[in-house]
């Protein structure tokens, strides 16, 4: 339920506030289903070895940050214009595990 809601929300805003708002309750794995479904760039976050880039906005900022923390992103950080923010992602399924 909690899914389809953000899914078919619009615009993309109301989709990254809603998910900031219901990450607590969702796995990992319903993340990535989630934001999967999201238009590019954010889709991309839930490719292996991507970095891409997202307007640095309060909701976004939220976003990465609890992706950070929940090891679902390698890291982020605001572009030389702070008008965008770079997300790195990890390089492969082990290095998100820790394992080599």
């Amino acid at each position: 339920m909690v899914r389809s809601l953000i899914v078919k929300s619009e615009p993309i805003l109301v989709q990254v506030s809603l998910l900031n708002k219901s990450q607590e309750i969702l796995s990992e794995e319903q993340v990535r289903e989630i934001l999967v479904q999201f238009e590019t760039p954010y889709r991309d976050v839930t490719e292996y070895g991507k970095s891409p880039k997202i307007r640095n906005n309060p909701e976004n900022r939220s976003m990465v940050e609890w992706l950070e923390k929940r090891q679902i992103i390698s890291s982020w950080k605001p572009t030389l214009t702070e008008k965008e923010l770079r997300i790195h992602t990890f390089k492969s399924k082990q290095q998100e595990d820790g394992t080599h």
